[in-house]
């Protein structure tokens, strides 16, 4: 039996050993960024990926600790919040002494109009689709074709 040319496959040597290491770096970075720092071009990463279901798992287990932050940062955005910030300034004092203060006050950020409306679109489809007055439209003229189609049942 003749060998099989050809280079051998990275999966067992980058990707197998680094699953838990691709957990957490899902979490963070792009897939071309992970696949560099593994040592594998991207292509052959993507093909990776669709042939290990292993490899998929942990690339989607990865990011869902990201979309939890980030579908929790986009909600305080949309409803507008309170963040305590620090600024410290310098100055010199009678003497010529260089003196810093510190100050603690709570600013506030308001709500921001794009946040709750796309929160809108995905959590509350049938009223913020984009495409909902369309539906609104096709369902007024669905109803009077039906209404045309039972007035000429009946001869009119």
């Amino acid at each position: 039996m003749a060998k099989k040319a050809g280079r051998k496959n990275k999966y067992e040597t980058n990707i197998k050993p680094n699953l838990d290491k691709i957990k957490k770096l899902a979490s963070t970075c792009t897939e071309k960024d992970i696949a560099k720092q593994l040592g594998v071009s991207l292509s052959s990463f993507e093909t990776y990926k669709n042939k290990y279901s292993e490899l998929a798992n942990v690339l989607k287990e990865g990011r869902k600790s990201l979309i939890v932050e980030l579908k929790s940062a986009l909600v305080k955005k949309a409803l507008g919040f309170f963040e305590e910030e620090i600024i410290t300034t310098e100055g010199f004092n009678k003497n010529g002494d260089v003196v810093s203060t510190t100050q603690k006050h709570k600013k506030y950020y308001a709500p921001d109009t794009a946040a709750a409306h796309l929160l809108l679109k995905n959590y509350d489809r049938d009223n913020w689709a984009e495409d909902w007055h369309k539906r609104k439209i096709q369902d007024e003229e669905l109803k009077l074709k039906v209404e045309a189609m039972e007035l000429q049942k009946n001869g009119w």
